[in-house]
């Protein structure tokens, strides 16, 4: 069964307990609503760079075509002053709904959330390029593509002509990020990013910390 996914980002309240108590929401309630709902909570990220020190992010997978995370996130109350939702459609990744906390997942390490803006025609090469580059990618770093997803388009979207999408990667730590962005390193994925780079109008990119429990 395809899943939906439903990326939210959310501000906090100040404060340290603000953050413990949404968290101990989002893996408690949160997602036993979001089961009842036939979802579940995906991921639960805490900021490193280039967000802001009260945002974070709450991803939620659904069976239906309706995501539902306003539910999942409605119980956090006054923590949570503001929320904004895209939805996402996977592409080769992920291939299920698993959480990304599962124990068989790798843990640790940081969650890079880069977003691109293509020329829509360009779509199917981007993720053609991406998947051909992840083959020697993830052998030469500690690094797992989480995620590919393609944003629901908006009008904008639509009058631009572009296409919108999350690539979500786990990485050892920012070294390793850093690593990465060596040509020598990988020659065979560095071609293929650099293709895409020609594909891109814009990205941006930002680090944070995946939460594994309340």
């Amino acid at each position: 069964m395809s899943h939906l996914f439903e990326y939210q980002t959310i501000r906090l309240a100040r404060g340290r307990e603000a953050w413990a108590r949404v968290t101990r929401h989002l893996f408690g309630a949160g997602s036993a609503e979001a089961k009842a709902r036939g979802g579940s909570l995906y991921g639960f990220f805490q900021p490193q760079l280039g967000f802001a020190s009260n945002e974070g992010v709450v991803v939620t997978s659904w069976s239906s075509s309706t995501p539902q995370g306003n539910a999942v996130i409605a119980g956090a109350g006054a923590d949570i002053l503001s929320v904004s939702a895209v939805e996402l459609s996977p592409t080769l990744r992920p291939v299920n709904a698993t959480p990304l906390y599962a124990p068989e997942k790798p843990r640790g390490g940081i969650y890079v959330h880069r977003w691109f803006t293509v020329d829509a025609p360009a779509f199917d090469e981007f993720v053609s390029l991406s998947g051909a580059a992840w083959e020697s990618f993830e052998k030469s770093f500690d690094a797992q593509i989480a995620g590919l997803f393609r944003a629901a388009p908006t009008a904008e979207d639509e009058r631009e002509g572009v296409a919108r999408l999350l690539l979500l990667t786990r990485y050892a730590n920012h070294g390793e990020w850093e690593a990465s962005r060596n040509e020598a390193a990988d020659p065979e994925a560095w071609k293929r990013f650099m293709r895409r780079h020609e594909l891109t109008r814009e990205t941006i990119g930002r680090s944070s910390l995946l939460v594994a429990s309340a």
